[in-house]
Formats: structure tokens, sequence, C-alpha cells
């Protein structure tokens, strides 16, 4: 029963989250590669606004890695979550070859998340932004999450 109204949640709120997508086309953008962020440390909490220190391993085409740090969470929403482990994994979409090595997808991604946890729980990101080479993060990110609580609002991603 959890796991349909769960399913049902997820979908819903992707649905709604979609318009606060990329306005490029779609064909204007190539898949790149996987970005793979664990979320580490402390975190920040409060009702209205939640950070969280991650680290991020990106991976293009060609199997070549580099990696990130940086932050993530709630910037203005409702953030209720105590968070043991979280892993999010984007497919990274560009408009041309994007290879690693050069820190390309530095800079400030920003959209809608939600996540919901009871115990084992996941969620979606919607992050567009990035450096200056328009890089957008996959629509329909997963979340996987260890934790207990609810966030939703306007995401953020600052990959350093």
């Amino acid at each position: 029963m959890f796991g349909k109204t769960f399913f049902r949640a997820i979908v819903f709120c992707g649905i709604l989250l979609f318009p606060l997508t990329s306005h490029a086309k779609a064909n204007d953008y190539v898949q790149a590669g996987q970005l793979t962020c664990y979320k580490s440390g402390e975190q920040t909490n409060i009702l209205l606004h939640s950070q969280f220190p991650i680290t991020c391993t990106y991976k293009d085409q060609l199997g070549n890695t580099e990696s990130y740090t940086g932050k993530t969470g709630i910037a203005l929403g409702i953030a209720l979550e105590k968070v043991d482990d979280a892993i999010i994994s984007f497919v990274v979409l560009a408009g041309g070859d994007l290879k690693a090595g050069n820190h390309a997808l530095a800079g400030n991604f920003i959209g809608g998340k939600i996540n919901l946890s009871i115990g084992e729980g996941g969620g979606i990101d919607v992050l567009v932004g990035g450096g200056p080479k328009n890089i957008a993060l996959q629509p329909l990110a997963v979340e996987e999450t260890l934790g207990t609580g609810i966030s939703a609002g306007i995401g953020f991603l600052v990959l350093e």
C-alpha cells in the first residue's frame, strides 16, 4: 500500500515540476555522462531551508571521471527530515561533447525538489543551470534516501 501511494506521489510531483525544466528544446542537448552525488557530513535543517555537503563523481561517455564537492538542499520550501545516507543520480545533458577533466559542471543548478522517506525513501530533483556551457541535469533525477522526513520546494545543487 505504501509503495503504490509513494510511487503515485512521486509521479504526480514529477508532472508538477516538469515545467521548471530548461526552455531549450530536447534535441538541443545530448547525453554527456552521469553525475552521482553522495550526501555526506552534517546537515543544516531549518523548517524553510536545508543544506547538505556532497561529494560527486562525473563519468563522461568515454568512462573518464572527475570529482566535485559542493552542497545541495532546499533553498525555500519545507524541510523536515533527518537523512542518514542519500545518493542522487543525474544524467548530464549538454549542448555538445562534455569530457571529464575541465570541471565544466562547476556552477549552480536550481529547480524543483521533493523527497519523502520513512526508513528507506526517495525523491526527484528537477534542476537546470550550471556554468557558462549551459548544462542541464536530467529532468527527473532519482534520489535514494535512508532517513525520516519530508522536504519539498525550490531545490539547489552547487558544484565546485
